[in-house]
Protein backbone atom coordinates (compact mmCIF):
# COMPACT_ATOMS: atom_id res chain seq x y z
CA UNK A 1 0.00 0.00 0.00
CA UNK A 2 1.28 3.42 -0.91
CA UNK A 3 1.98 5.41 1.90
CA UNK A 4 -0.70 8.73 0.90
CA UNK A 5 -3.33 5.52 0.98
CA UNK A 6 -2.10 4.04 4.06
CA UNK A 7 -2.24 8.03 5.52
CA UNK A 8 -5.87 8.77 4.61
CA UNK A 9 -7.26 5.07 5.64
CA UNK A 10 -5.53 5.19 8.88
CA UNK A 11 -7.60 9.04 9.55
CA UNK A 12 -10.58 7.25 8.04
CA UNK A 13 -10.12 5.20 10.56
CA UNK A 14 -9.76 7.54 13.03
CA UNK A 15 -13.14 9.05 12.27
CA UNK A 16 -14.57 5.59 12.40
CA UNK A 17 -13.45 5.76 15.99
CA UNK A 18 -15.39 8.77 16.51
CA UNK A 19 -18.52 7.43 15.00
CA UNK A 20 -18.36 4.23 16.37
CA UNK A 21 -19.22 5.68 19.71
CA UNK A 22 -22.75 7.48 18.71
CA UNK A 23 -24.39 3.93 18.69
CA UNK A 24 -23.92 4.30 22.55
CA UNK A 25 -25.18 8.05 22.86
CA UNK A 26 -28.15 8.67 24.60
CA UNK A 27 -30.56 12.24 24.99
CA UNK A 28 -30.12 14.20 28.12
CA UNK A 29 -31.45 16.95 29.43
CA UNK A 30 -32.94 19.66 26.80
CA UNK A 31 -33.14 16.52 24.18
CA UNK A 32 -36.29 15.69 26.36
CA UNK A 33 -37.68 18.97 27.03
CA UNK A 34 -37.90 19.84 23.24
CA UNK A 35 -39.06 16.50 22.44
CA UNK A 36 -42.25 17.24 24.99
CA UNK A 37 -42.46 20.40 23.88
CA UNK A 38 -43.04 19.44 20.28
CA UNK A 39 -45.27 16.88 21.14
CA UNK A 40 -48.36 19.69 20.51
CA UNK A 41 -46.97 20.60 16.82
CA UNK A 42 -43.79 21.89 15.57
CA UNK A 43 -44.56 25.66 14.34
CA UNK A 44 -46.24 26.35 17.66
CA UNK A 45 -43.28 24.88 19.28
CA UNK A 46 -41.46 27.05 17.60
CA UNK A 47 -43.00 30.00 17.89
CA UNK A 48 -42.63 29.69 21.42
CA UNK A 49 -39.61 29.19 21.80
CA UNK A 50 -38.97 32.45 19.40
CA UNK A 51 -41.08 34.53 21.62
CA UNK A 52 -40.14 32.76 25.28
CA UNK A 53 -37.00 31.42 25.52
CA UNK A 54 -34.70 32.71 22.69
CA UNK A 55 -34.13 34.24 19.05
CA UNK A 56 -32.53 31.02 17.78
CA UNK A 57 -34.62 30.78 15.00
CA UNK A 58 -32.69 28.35 12.80
CA UNK A 59 -31.33 25.40 15.70
CA UNK A 60 -34.82 25.68 17.22
CA UNK A 61 -36.49 24.51 14.06
CA UNK A 62 -33.90 21.51 14.53
CA UNK A 63 -33.63 20.99 18.00
CA UNK A 64 -38.05 20.87 17.86
CA UNK A 65 -37.46 18.59 14.76
CA UNK A 66 -35.70 16.21 16.88
CA UNK A 67 -35.01 12.26 15.75
CA UNK A 68 -36.68 11.35 19.38
CA UNK A 69 -39.62 11.12 17.38
CA UNK A 70 -38.65 8.34 15.69
CA UNK A 71 -36.39 6.51 18.70
CA UNK A 72 -33.03 5.86 19.95
CA UNK A 73 -32.04 4.33 16.66
CA UNK A 74 -32.89 7.59 14.96
CA UNK A 75 -30.81 10.25 17.59
CA UNK A 76 -28.08 7.74 17.59
CA UNK A 77 -27.84 8.75 13.89
CA UNK A 78 -28.80 12.30 14.11
CA UNK A 79 -25.35 12.97 16.39
CA UNK A 80 -23.64 9.98 13.41
CA UNK A 81 -24.67 13.26 11.04
CA UNK A 82 -23.50 16.06 12.97
CA UNK A 83 -19.87 13.82 12.93
CA UNK A 84 -20.27 13.95 8.81
CA UNK A 85 -21.02 17.36 8.44
CA UNK A 86 -18.08 18.24 9.68
CA UNK A 87 -15.83 16.35 6.75
CA UNK A 88 -18.58 16.96 3.96
CA UNK A 89 -18.21 20.73 4.79
CA UNK A 90 -14.59 20.62 4.90
CA UNK A 91 -14.80 19.93 1.27
CA UNK A 92 -16.74 22.05 0.31
CA UNK A 93 -14.38 24.96 2.03
CA UNK A 94 -11.71 23.12 0.71
CA UNK A 95 -12.97 23.15 -2.79
CA UNK A 96 -14.50 27.17 -2.75
CA UNK A 97 -10.82 27.92 -1.60
CA UNK A 98 -8.79 26.31 -4.26
CA UNK A 99 -10.97 24.96 -6.90
CA UNK A 100 -8.05 23.79 -8.91
CA UNK A 101 -6.43 21.11 -6.45
CA UNK A 102 -7.12 17.37 -7.21
CA UNK A 103 -9.45 15.71 -5.52
CA UNK A 104 -7.16 13.43 -3.69
CA UNK A 105 -5.45 16.19 -2.38
CA UNK A 106 -8.84 17.68 -1.84
CA UNK A 107 -9.91 14.36 0.38
CA UNK A 108 -6.81 14.44 2.36
CA UNK A 109 -6.76 17.43 3.32
CA UNK A 110 -10.66 17.19 4.22
CA UNK A 111 -9.37 13.89 6.46
CA UNK A 112 -7.21 15.48 8.38
CA UNK A 113 -8.88 18.94 9.28
CA UNK A 114 -12.22 16.71 10.34
CA UNK A 115 -9.89 14.34 12.62
CA UNK A 116 -7.86 17.02 14.25
CA UNK A 117 -11.19 18.69 14.87
CA UNK A 118 -12.62 16.02 16.16
CA UNK A 119 -9.63 14.96 18.36
CA UNK A 120 -8.75 18.54 20.01
CA UNK A 121 -12.40 20.39 20.25
CA UNK A 122 -12.53 21.56 23.68
CA UNK A 123 -16.17 19.31 24.17
CA UNK A 124 -16.21 16.45 21.99
CA UNK A 125 -19.64 15.87 24.06
CA UNK A 126 -21.26 18.64 23.13
CA UNK A 127 -19.70 18.88 19.65
CA UNK A 128 -21.44 16.07 18.04
CA UNK A 129 -23.03 13.42 20.85
CA UNK A 130 -25.57 15.56 22.51
CA UNK A 131 -28.19 16.37 19.57
CA UNK A 132 -29.40 19.53 20.95
CA UNK A 133 -26.12 21.23 21.48
CA UNK A 134 -24.70 19.78 18.50
CA UNK A 135 -28.04 21.08 16.14
CA UNK A 136 -27.25 24.41 17.39
CA UNK A 137 -23.52 24.82 17.89
CA UNK A 138 -22.60 22.27 15.30
CA UNK A 139 -24.50 22.31 12.21
CA UNK A 140 -24.20 25.92 11.49
CA UNK A 141 -21.02 24.78 9.30
CA UNK A 142 -23.04 23.24 6.92
CA UNK A 143 -24.62 26.77 5.54
CA UNK A 144 -21.30 28.53 6.12
CA UNK A 145 -19.83 25.76 3.82
CA UNK A 146 -22.47 26.42 1.32
CA UNK A 147 -22.06 30.45 2.23
CA UNK A 148 -18.17 30.03 0.98
CA UNK A 149 -18.86 28.17 -1.98
CA UNK A 150 -21.64 31.01 -3.01
CA UNK A 151 -18.88 33.69 -2.49
CA UNK A 152 -16.33 31.93 -4.62
CA UNK A 153 -18.68 32.01 -7.15
CA UNK A 154 -19.54 35.73 -6.36
CA UNK A 155 -16.23 36.39 -6.79
CA UNK A 156 -15.81 34.18 -10.25
CA UNK A 157 -18.22 36.75 -11.63
CA UNK A 158 -21.06 34.60 -10.68
CA UNK A 159 -22.93 37.80 -9.32
CA UNK A 160 -26.69 36.27 -8.66
CA UNK A 161 -24.93 34.12 -6.06
CA UNK A 162 -24.78 37.22 -3.43
CA UNK A 163 -28.47 36.59 -3.25
CA UNK A 164 -28.75 32.62 -1.44
CA UNK A 165 -24.98 33.54 0.47
CA UNK A 166 -26.96 36.42 2.37
CA UNK A 167 -29.77 34.25 2.61
CA UNK A 168 -27.09 31.24 4.05
CA UNK A 169 -25.67 34.40 6.56
CA UNK A 170 -29.14 34.87 7.71
CA UNK A 171 -29.96 31.19 8.60
CA UNK A 172 -26.12 31.21 10.10
CA UNK A 173 -27.33 33.88 12.63
CA UNK A 174 -30.23 31.92 13.41
CA UNK A 175 -28.67 28.63 14.79
CA UNK A 176 -26.13 30.48 18.08
CA UNK A 177 -24.70 33.88 19.01
CA UNK A 178 -21.20 32.92 19.07
CA UNK A 179 -21.30 32.16 15.33
CA UNK A 180 -23.16 35.24 14.43
CA UNK A 181 -21.03 37.49 16.04
CA UNK A 182 -17.92 35.79 14.97
CA UNK A 183 -18.91 36.06 10.84
CA UNK A 184 -19.85 40.02 12.15
CA UNK A 185 -16.23 40.49 12.87
CA UNK A 186 -14.89 38.59 10.20
CA UNK A 187 -17.03 40.58 7.58
CA UNK A 188 -16.39 43.71 8.95
CA UNK A 189 -12.84 42.81 8.49
CA UNK A 190 -13.13 42.13 5.25
CA UNK A 191 -14.68 45.55 4.65
CA UNK A 192 -11.99 47.08 6.34
CA UNK A 193 -9.02 45.43 4.24
CA UNK A 194 -11.15 46.19 1.02
CA UNK A 195 -11.28 50.09 1.85
CA UNK A 196 -7.56 49.54 2.19
CA UNK A 197 -7.18 48.62 -1.83
CA UNK A 198 -8.32 50.48 -4.29
CA UNK A 199 -8.78 47.85 -6.62
CA UNK A 200 -11.10 45.32 -4.74
CA UNK A 201 -14.97 45.12 -4.41
CA UNK A 202 -16.13 47.04 -0.78
CA UNK A 203 -20.11 46.72 -2.66
CA UNK A 204 -19.73 42.41 -1.76
CA UNK A 205 -18.41 42.82 1.96
CA UNK A 206 -20.66 45.44 3.09
CA UNK A 207 -24.01 43.59 1.49
CA UNK A 208 -22.83 40.99 3.02
CA UNK A 209 -22.13 42.08 6.28
CA UNK A 210 -25.84 43.98 6.20
CA UNK A 211 -26.83 40.56 5.81
CA UNK A 212 -25.10 39.07 8.94
CA UNK A 213 -26.54 42.17 10.79
CA UNK A 214 -29.86 41.90 9.36
CA UNK A 215 -29.98 37.74 10.89
CA UNK A 216 -28.10 39.05 13.74
CA UNK A 217 -30.78 41.63 15.23
CA UNK A 218 -33.43 38.82 14.44
CA UNK A 219 -31.64 37.25 17.08
CA UNK A 220 -30.97 39.55 19.73
CA UNK A 221 -34.30 41.40 19.30
CA UNK A 222 -36.62 38.28 19.74
CA UNK A 223 -38.71 39.11 22.65
CA UNK A 224 -38.09 35.71 24.51
CA UNK A 225 -34.43 36.43 24.96
CA UNK A 226 -35.97 38.84 28.25
CA UNK A 227 -37.47 35.75 29.79
CA UNK A 228 -34.31 33.46 29.00
CA UNK A 229 -31.84 36.02 30.71
CA UNK A 230 -34.32 36.66 33.31
CA UNK A 231 -33.13 33.14 34.81
CA UNK A 232 -29.94 33.86 35.19
CA UNK A 233 -29.33 34.65 38.99
CA UNK A 234 -26.16 35.77 40.05
CA UNK A 235 -22.65 37.76 38.96
CA UNK A 236 -23.89 39.40 35.67
CA UNK A 237 -22.80 42.52 33.73
CA UNK A 238 -20.06 42.93 35.60
CA UNK A 239 -17.53 44.66 32.81
CA UNK A 240 -14.06 44.09 34.80
CA UNK A 241 -14.98 40.90 36.26
CA UNK A 242 -16.14 39.53 32.15
CA UNK A 243 -13.12 41.21 30.75
CA UNK A 244 -10.29 39.83 33.79
CA UNK A 245 -12.07 35.98 33.23
CA UNK A 246 -12.62 36.44 29.05
CA UNK A 247 -8.28 37.12 28.92
CA UNK A 248 -7.91 34.29 31.13
CA UNK A 249 -9.80 32.04 28.80
CA UNK A 250 -8.02 33.43 25.77
CA UNK A 251 -4.54 32.96 27.49
CA UNK A 252 -5.75 29.31 28.37
CA UNK A 253 -7.83 28.11 24.90
CA UNK A 254 -5.08 29.98 22.74
CA UNK A 255 -2.26 28.61 24.10
CA UNK A 256 -3.69 25.11 24.32
CA UNK A 257 -4.41 25.34 20.74
CA UNK A 258 -1.48 27.03 19.45
CA UNK A 259 0.83 24.28 21.38
CA UNK A 260 -0.92 21.38 20.02
CA UNK A 261 0.95 19.07 18.81
CA UNK A 262 -1.23 17.32 15.56
CA UNK A 263 -1.99 21.15 15.04
CA UNK A 264 1.79 21.84 14.25
CA UNK A 265 2.17 18.45 12.43
CA UNK A 266 -0.21 19.35 10.28
CA UNK A 267 0.83 22.48 9.70
CA UNK A 268 4.03 21.53 8.68
CA UNK A 269 2.35 18.92 6.13
CA UNK A 270 0.27 21.13 5.09
CA UNK A 271 2.80 23.42 4.05
CA UNK A 272 4.76 21.07 2.54
CA UNK A 273 1.78 19.75 0.23
CA UNK A 274 0.55 23.36 -0.39
CA UNK A 275 3.86 24.45 -1.91
CA UNK A 276 2.54 21.87 -5.09
CA UNK A 277 0.24 24.46 -5.80
CA UNK A 278 1.34 27.69 -5.61
CA UNK A 279 -0.29 29.70 -7.76
CA UNK A 280 1.59 31.84 -10.04
CA UNK A 281 1.53 35.40 -9.56
CA UNK A 282 -0.11 37.88 -6.61
CA UNK A 283 0.84 35.55 -3.98
CA UNK A 284 3.00 37.79 -1.76
CA UNK A 285 0.64 40.92 -2.34
CA UNK A 286 -2.33 38.76 -0.89
CA UNK A 287 -0.56 37.74 1.51
CA UNK A 288 0.52 40.85 3.06
CA UNK A 289 -3.43 42.49 2.49
CA UNK A 290 -4.75 39.14 4.26
CA UNK A 291 -2.74 38.98 7.46
CA UNK A 292 -4.04 41.91 9.41
CA UNK A 293 -7.25 40.36 8.88
CA UNK A 294 -6.53 37.26 9.45
CA UNK A 295 -4.42 38.30 12.82
CA UNK A 296 -7.40 40.64 14.04
CA UNK A 297 -9.62 37.09 13.69
CA UNK A 298 -7.97 34.69 15.01
CA UNK A 299 -7.56 37.23 17.99
CA UNK A 300 -11.16 38.06 18.61
CA UNK A 301 -12.35 34.41 18.19
CA UNK A 302 -12.25 33.40 22.24
CA UNK A 303 -13.06 36.46 23.47
CA UNK A 304 -16.37 36.14 21.40
CA UNK A 305 -16.75 33.05 22.55
CA UNK A 306 -16.46 33.96 26.45
CA UNK A 307 -16.97 37.15 26.78
CA UNK A 308 -20.95 36.90 26.16
CA UNK A 309 -21.48 33.94 28.52
CA UNK A 310 -19.59 36.01 31.34
CA UNK A 311 -21.92 39.27 30.65
CA UNK A 312 -25.01 37.51 30.66
CA UNK A 313 -24.78 35.16 33.18
CA UNK A 314 -21.29 35.26 35.17
CA UNK A 315 -19.93 31.92 33.92
CA UNK A 316 -18.38 30.46 31.15
CA UNK A 317 -20.14 26.87 31.89
CA UNK A 318 -20.50 24.38 29.13
CA UNK A 319 -17.36 24.46 26.72
CA UNK A 320 -19.89 24.36 23.35
CA UNK A 321 -19.43 28.32 22.66
CA UNK A 322 -15.98 27.76 22.58
CA UNK A 323 -16.28 24.74 20.22
CA UNK A 324 -17.68 27.30 17.66
CA UNK A 325 -14.27 29.40 17.81
CA UNK A 326 -12.13 26.06 17.75
CA UNK A 327 -13.62 25.49 14.42
CA UNK A 328 -13.55 28.86 12.82
CA UNK A 329 -10.00 28.63 14.20
CA UNK A 330 -8.33 25.72 12.37
CA UNK A 331 -10.17 27.31 8.90
CA UNK A 332 -8.43 30.27 9.31
CA UNK A 333 -5.21 29.09 10.98
CA UNK A 334 -4.53 26.67 7.38
CA UNK A 335 -6.03 29.83 5.51
CA UNK A 336 -3.40 31.71 6.97
CA UNK A 337 -0.77 29.33 7.01
CA UNK A 338 -1.75 28.59 3.11
CA UNK A 339 -1.31 32.00 2.12
CA UNK A 340 2.19 32.41 3.75
CA UNK A 341 3.21 28.85 2.07
CA UNK A 342 2.23 30.77 -0.90
CA UNK A 343 4.81 33.07 -0.71
CA UNK A 344 8.34 33.61 -1.47
CA UNK A 345 9.94 33.66 1.89
CA UNK A 346 13.14 31.69 2.91
CA UNK A 347 10.93 30.55 6.15
CA UNK A 348 8.56 29.54 3.96
CA UNK A 349 10.76 27.49 1.62
CA UNK A 350 12.85 25.73 4.18
CA UNK A 351 9.60 24.96 6.01
CA UNK A 352 8.75 23.19 2.97
CA UNK A 353 11.78 20.85 2.60
CA UNK A 354 11.74 19.95 6.05
CA UNK A 355 8.50 18.31 5.48
CA UNK A 356 9.17 17.48 2.20
CA UNK A 357 12.17 15.42 3.44
CA UNK A 358 10.47 13.86 6.75
CA UNK A 359 7.05 13.31 5.26
CA UNK A 360 6.59 9.78 6.49
CA UNK A 361 7.27 10.28 9.93
CA UNK A 362 5.59 13.51 10.22
CA UNK A 363 2.42 11.96 9.03
CA UNK A 364 2.47 8.85 11.42
CA UNK A 365 3.31 11.13 14.18
CA UNK A 366 -0.01 13.18 12.99
CA UNK A 367 -2.31 9.85 12.89
CA UNK A 368 -0.91 8.81 16.68
CA UNK A 369 -1.61 12.48 17.72
CA UNK A 370 -5.09 12.48 16.89
CA UNK A 371 -5.85 9.07 17.61
CA UNK A 372 -4.51 8.24 21.03
CA UNK A 373 -4.39 12.04 22.63
CA UNK A 374 -7.19 14.28 24.01
CA UNK A 375 -10.43 13.44 22.63
CA UNK A 376 -9.24 10.36 20.51
CA UNK A 377 -7.67 8.94 23.59
CA UNK A 378 -11.01 9.48 25.62
CA UNK A 379 -13.47 7.64 22.91
CA UNK A 380 -11.20 5.14 22.36
CA UNK A 381 -10.50 4.64 25.97
CA UNK A 382 -14.71 4.57 26.66
CA UNK A 383 -14.66 1.91 23.77
CA UNK A 384 -12.21 -0.42 25.22
CA UNK A 385 -13.35 -0.21 28.66
CA UNK A 386 -16.67 -0.87 27.64
CA UNK A 387 -17.51 2.24 29.61
CA UNK A 388 -19.88 3.01 26.66
CA UNK A 389 -21.69 -0.52 26.80
CA UNK A 390 -22.50 -0.12 30.68
CA UNK A 391 -23.70 3.37 29.99
CA UNK A 392 -26.34 1.92 27.16
CA UNK A 393 -26.92 -0.58 29.43
CA UNK A 394 -28.08 1.48 32.61
CA UNK A 395 -30.04 3.80 30.14
CA UNK A 396 -31.99 1.09 28.58
CA UNK A 397 -32.89 0.05 32.08
CA UNK A 398 -33.56 3.25 33.00
CA UNK A 399 -36.15 4.25 30.19
CA UNK A 400 -38.15 0.55 30.89
CA UNK A 401 -38.19 1.83 35.33
CA UNK A 402 -40.05 4.86 33.38
CA UNK A 403 -42.23 3.61 31.50
CA UNK A 404 -43.05 1.21 34.27
CA UNK A 405 -43.92 3.84 36.57
CA UNK A 406 -46.07 5.67 33.75
CA UNK A 407 -47.88 2.65 33.32
CA UNK A 408 -48.36 2.26 37.22
CA UNK A 409 -49.20 6.23 38.10
CA UNK A 410 -46.58 6.22 40.39
CA UNK A 411 -46.44 9.45 42.45
CA UNK A 412 -42.81 9.40 42.13
CA UNK A 413 -40.38 7.52 40.33
CA UNK A 414 -37.05 6.49 41.82
CA UNK A 415 -34.14 5.39 39.60
CA UNK A 416 -30.24 4.65 40.26
CA UNK A 417 -28.03 7.23 39.14
CA UNK A 418 -25.64 6.53 36.92
CA UNK A 419 -22.21 4.13 37.94
CA UNK A 420 -19.96 5.02 35.34
CA UNK A 421 -20.81 8.17 32.90
CA UNK A 422 -18.34 8.07 29.65
CA UNK A 423 -15.34 10.59 29.47
CA UNK A 424 -16.39 11.45 25.76
CA UNK A 425 -20.25 12.00 26.44
CA UNK A 426 -21.95 15.38 27.77
CA UNK A 427 -24.37 13.70 29.69
CA UNK A 428 -26.10 15.60 33.04
CA UNK A 429 -27.61 12.72 35.24
CA UNK A 430 -30.55 13.06 37.46
CA UNK A 431 -30.24 14.36 40.95
CA UNK A 432 -32.06 13.20 44.15
CA UNK A 433 -34.09 16.46 43.85
CA UNK A 434 -37.24 15.86 41.96
CA UNK A 435 -37.47 19.41 40.68
CA UNK A 436 -33.83 19.74 39.04
CA UNK A 437 -34.25 20.44 35.93
CA UNK A 438 -32.92 17.57 34.53
CA UNK A 439 -35.50 15.28 36.33
CA UNK A 440 -38.21 17.90 35.22
CA UNK A 441 -36.90 17.00 31.55
CA UNK A 442 -37.25 13.47 32.20
CA UNK A 443 -40.74 14.10 33.97
CA UNK A 444 -42.18 15.69 31.08
CA UNK A 445 -40.85 13.29 28.22
CA UNK A 446 -41.94 10.22 29.99
CA UNK A 447 -45.18 11.66 31.23
CA UNK A 448 -44.08 10.48 35.14
CA UNK A 449 -45.49 12.48 37.76
CA UNK A 450 -41.83 12.98 39.20
CA UNK A 451 -38.56 12.03 38.65
CA UNK A 452 -35.79 11.13 41.53
CA UNK A 453 -32.65 10.03 42.00
CA UNK A 454 -32.29 7.13 43.91
CA UNK A 455 -29.07 7.60 46.60
CA UNK A 456 -29.37 3.99 48.11
CA UNK A 457 -27.70 3.11 44.61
Amino acid sequence: MRPRAAFDLSLAAVLGLFLAACWFAHPTADDFIYAANAQSGWWGAWLREYAGWNGRYASNALVLATPLRFGLAAYRAAVAGAILTIPLATWVLVRAWRPTIAARDALTCVLAFSALYLSHVPSIGEAVYWYTSAATYQLWIVPAAIYAWLIRSAVRGRRLALVPAALMLVVIAGFNEVAMLILAVLHALWLWTATRDEDADRTMPALMLAAIVVGGLLVLLAPGNAVRQSEYVGVRHELGRSLFWTLLQTLRFGATWVASGPLLLATVLFVSTIGRWRESQGAAVRSQRWWPALAVGMLILIPAATFPAYWETGTLGQHRTVDVAYFVFLVLWFVAAGLWADGASPAARTLREFGEAWRLPLAAAFVAGVAFTANGYEVGSDLASRRLARFDAELTERYAQLDACRRRQAPLCEVPPLADKPESFAFTDVSPNPSNFVNAAYARYFHAPAVQADVRH
